[in-house]
């Protein structure tokens, strides 16, 4: 389906950060059809159906409720901290809730940055 990062979802992924290092991630929106957008969230259940505010400042895509466009992009440029656990999320209202999420670990024991497959499960 159009609602995933890449291919992954319900948390299928995480990417590992190291804790102060300055992010740059580009996102381009390759669904033919669906608006979609990127924001940092803190983990919660149940997941939210609307953006939240960011929990990391900075780390959101333009036009986070209406989605960029097909062929659309954005690049997400923030400083990866503080260390803990969070989501990558889609702000399109219901995309997020419906799976369009991974994982972002911001870590202050790694050294350099790594891409994990995870187990998909709900965020906790």
């Amino acid at each position: 389906g159009a609602l995933n990062f890449n291919g992954f979802r319900d948390g299928g992924l995480t990417l590992v950060m190291p804790v102060g290092w300055k992010a740059e991630i580009a996102f381009k929106n390759h669904d033919g059809m669906l608006p979609h957008s990127a924001e940092v969230i803190s983990p919660q259940t149940p997941l939210p159906v609307q953006p939240v505010s960011p929990a990391i400042p900075r780390a959101v895509t333009l036009k986070l409720a209406t989605g960029l466009p097909p062929e659309g992009t954005d690049i997400m440029r923030f400083a990866a901290q503080p260390p803990g656990e969070y989501l990558i999320f889609c702000g399109v209202p219901g995309h997020g809730a419906s799976g369009m999420w991974i994982r972002l670990r911001v870590s202050a024991t790694a050294h350099v940055p790594a891409l994990l497959r995870t187990p998909s499960t709900e965020a906790k």
